[in-house]
């Protein structure tokens, strides 16, 4: 799997094989087997930059002890590697990360699995915290290994927030979609003694079409009572290969999943928000997505889908400015402002300050620090316009009139409205021609399209049939930087630079919005 990350080391590893096939390696007169080497100076090998700690260490867990009907990596027709981060491995990463340039180590092709599957991850995260004491580190669960004696050494390690897999809080339903065998009815249990350490959590629940409506809204006010950072409901993701694939429209299921939490998400005092965050929204207007219970906007009276008008008499007109004021380091250092937001046909203002302990408890925590947060204000990132910028960059780079841009169907439209909407991408794009160009069949099947393709051949295919549809051949294609790999490797094994020498086009990976998840 080296070959995914860091596709010199299959080099390294295939000459040295052929080197062994002519000769033989002795020790003390007698013959040795070789079954692996090592990097020689781990500095030379600094290819990877980090964001963060979970960047530089990777996931701790490749293994899980759960069957959920819902998981994109059961049954994959691929390799994956079910090893669990060792506190040698964690141990290097960090000694050879560089927190000023954030130069690392290659990373691991450990899928994110079962955390505390591993029985070293608190010690690792005690060796993180001692290089990094202010940093948040993001955990998630699915709680089967969770006891009271972790939570406790968690409790050590924070600032901490915990991503609960919670599903559904009806013992008999959670075991059913998650086929876990410990702890099943323990759910509430760990979440009261989450919020006796004041460690804040999410609840996550999958949205799985054998879920009822009434489950889900009683799993809702089950979690909202233990006062939860957050809920996010997930919709489902299903490819060819799960292995119970439902039978159901999912595009139709997924509209009215949507519809009925929008309904009901009001009712209670914790945010509660919907993924792929970029589904179903107005994109761009700055809209709150919630507020975070006992914070300073919590106390002041704001409320989830209140829309932000001004901060400090800085107009806002995007959802990126507002992230973008607050992780300026002028706005970190900030424990006031005044924000005017319009509700309705009402203009409110409120003052907002972070600075008194008077009312502001758990679960609001401002060291948490996303941006806004510090507030207690829930902003969720549906597209980063540095993104578009380096759409820009390349075209200019490659001097290129006509642009193939790929992107999944939930970001195609956002991209489209800010082009047509802010002026200097207007302009930019009024002397090139820029398609936009979203898959409809891919490898994987299912409902795998509304994301951007980790596979090379569906793009390989996909940019043959766009190119015999057009008048004009692009000179210039852009693919989503999403194959885990900084050398476009799929794992097939395939680069997609592979498909540049057959097109005779230039290709370029580009940094863009994960579309399942937040990214921060």
């Amino acid at each position: 799997m080296h070959k995914v990350v860091e596709p010199r080391i299959e080099v390294i590893k295939n000459e040295i094989q052929r080197i062994l096939s002519l000769i033989n390696l002795e020790k003390k007169g007698r013959p040795i087997k070789i079954d692996g080497f090592r990097l020689r100076d781990l500095e030379s090998w600094k290819t990877g930059i980090a964001q963060n700690i979970f960047d530089v260490l990777g996931p701790y867990s490749g293994s899980c002890n759960a069957k959920c009907v819902f998981c994109m990596e059961r049954s994959l027709p691929f390799q994956r590697d079910g090893s669990y981060l060792t506190l040698k491995e964690a141990s290097t990463r960090l000694k050879y990360y560089s927190s000023s340039t954030g130069k690392c180590l290659f990373p691991s092709v450990r899928p994110h699995m079962e955390t505390f599957l591993n029985k070293d991850t608190t010690q690792i995260l005690k060796k993180a915290r001692k290089t990094q004491p202010e940093e948040l580190f993001i955990l998630t669960t699915n709680g089967s290994t969770l006891t009271h004696k972790i939570i406790l050494q968690l409790k050590e390690i924070k600032p901490l927030l915990i991503k609960y897999s919670v599903n559904s809080t009806d013992t008999s339903t959670r075991k059913a979609l998650m086929g876990l065998k410990n702890n099943i009815n323990k759910v509430l249990e760990h979440m009261n003694l989450l919020k006796e350490a004041e460690i804040p959590f999410t609840g996550s629940i999958v949205a799985w079409p054998s879920l009822n409506r009434e489950d889900i809204e009683r799993s809702l006010h089950d979690i909202a009572s233990c006062s939860p950072y957050g809920i996010r409901i997930r919709l489902p993701l299903v490819h060819n290969y799960t292995p119970i694939f439902p039978q159901e429209n999912l595009e139709k299921f997924w509209g009215e999943t949507y519809d009925f939490i929008n309904s009901i998400k009001y009712n209670f005092d914790v945010p509660v928000w919907i993924e792929p965050i970029q589904y179903g929204r107005t994109p761009v207007i700055p809209f709150i997505d919630g507020v975070i219970k006992n914070s300073p906007a919590f106390m002041a009276g704001l409320r989830s889908g209140d829309r932000i008008v001004s901060i400090d008499d800085k107009a806002i007109s995007s959802r990126f400015e507002v992230r973008l004021l607050f992780s300026s380091s002028e706005f970190r250092s900030k424990d006031s402002i005044i924000i005017r937001i319009q509700r309705g046909i009402e203009n409110i203002t409120f003052r907002l300050s972070s600075s008194s302990d008077e009312g502001l408890a758990y679960p609001y925590n401002k060291d948490l620090n996303h941006p806004g947060e510090q507030f207690g204000i829930l902003l969720l990132p549906d597209f980063d316009i540095g993104f578009l910028d380096n759409v820009c960059r390349l075209a200019e780079k490659h001097n290129s009139k006509q642009i193939l841009l790929f992107a999944s169907p939930l970001t195609a439209g956002t991209v489209e409205t800010l082009i047509e909407n802010l002026p200097p991408y207007k302009d930019f794009f009024d002397t090139r021609d820029l398609l936009i160009y979203s898959l409809s069949n891919t490898c994987m099947g299912g409902n795998t399209a509304m994301l951007d393709s980790r596979f090379v051949e569906d793009y390989e295919q996909a940019i043959h049939k766009v190119c015999q549809g057009l008048q004009d051949t692009p000179d210039l294609i852009l693919i989503p930087d999403c194959f885990g790999s900084p050398w476009g490797i799929d794992f097939h094994g395939r680069s997609v630079f592979g498909i540049e020498s057959n097109v005779n086009i230039p290709i370029e990976l580009i940094p863009w919005h994960y579309i399942y998840g937040r990214e921060d």
